[in-house]
């Protein structure tokens, strides 16, 4: 039997996600959020991996408030999304603090001096662990980050959305030690991968 494909509300939960998906890159634990937010169970609970991925959901939260909703269950699926669920309700409230102001989603996020929104984690300009400069000798142990050309940035979010992809290839697999080993190897390649590319 054909399923008949359907168009969301306009306004509802479903089209407002939809809208969302369809104006940026999404990743894996936003595209989970998404989900939950309007009542499916994911396969598989992507929990933001790094600070992108975090972002990735806050960007969400500031245009579809409503998925704050759907922490809950999800933390109770995994405890990981506990340590993100601070940020992803803060950018909620920003969300709800600008509409009520009647300013465009994302208008109350922290900005950097000059305009244009942070692209970085530091609240503010890179502290003494982060150089401005692409060309900063690199050691073993790296005592500051080099900055990253937006090619470096592309390619890194490219690399991580290919491994959440492999994740959940991997997690189709009966649990067992050797599935258990190929998802260690597949993060210890991402790890050192990255840790070349920014080096």
């Amino acid at each position: 039997m054909v399923q008949e494909k359907t168009t969301p509300a306009a306004g509802s939960r479903e089209s407002l996600l939809l809208e969302w998906a369809l104006t940026c890159e999404t990743g894996a634990s936003s595209v989970t959020l998404a989900a939950a937010a309007v009542g499916m169970t994911p396969c598989h609970c992507f929990p933001p991996f790094d600070m992108h991925d975090s972002h990735k959901c806050e960007q969400l939260a500031e245009r579809c408030p409503f998925v704050v909703d759907a922490l809950p269950g999800l933390i109770e699926r995994d405890p990981r999304w506990a340590k993100w669920e601070g940020r992803i309700r803060e950018a909620a409230a920003r969300a709800g603090a600008a509409a009520q102001n009647g300013e465009a989603p994302g208008a109350g996020r922290p900005r950097k001096e000059g305009g244009g929104t942070m692209s970085n984690v530091f609240e503010g300009a890179a502290d003494a662990r982060q150089t401005d400069r692409v060309d900063e000798p690199m050691s073993r142990f790296r005592p500051r980050y080099r900055a990253l050309t937006d090619a470096d940035k592309a390619l890194h979010d490219a690399i991580k959305a290919k491994a959440a992809q492999l994740e959940a290839l991997f997690e189709q697999v009966k649990p067992g030690r050797y599935r258990s080993l190929g998802l260690t190897a597949l993060e210890e390649s991402v790890m050192w991968t990255v840790k070349e590319l920014t080096s």
